[in-house]
């Protein structure tokens, strides 16, 4: 297990937080509507991302899903905890055998 490292969730917290800082500051409503769209594409990101993810427990993608969708403030730390929970492949599975995928004809 890799050992868990919040660069991400920083970095998403830094963004989010200075432009609802400067939304605020300025009354800017349609930056709010930004802010709010780029949160949604994140979270439907997340989303997907856990329900494709392969986990060592099976249990962590229930977890996570309930959690996506009941708490959708998880969606800043889900990048960063995902990583040191997935099953990693390896360098055989990874490669693509292209002579399986010729059809013969």
């Amino acid at each position: 297990m890799k050992p868990y490292r919040p660069y991400l969730t920083i970095l998403y917290l830094s963004v989010f937080s200075g432009m609802i800082y400067m939304s605020i500051k300025e009354n800017d409503t349609s930056m709010m509507i930004i802010i709010g769209i780029m949160y949604f594409i994140l979270w439907l990101y997340c989303f997907i991302t856990n329900l494709l993810t392969d986990y060592v427990k099976e249990s962590n993608k229930i977890v996570w899903t309930i959690s996506l969708i009941f708490l959708p403030p998880t969606a800043i730390l889900f990048d960063d905890i995902k990583s040191t929970l997935k099953i990693e492949k390896k360098e055989e599975e990874k490669e693509i055998n292209y002579n399986e995928k010729v059809i013969n004809i």
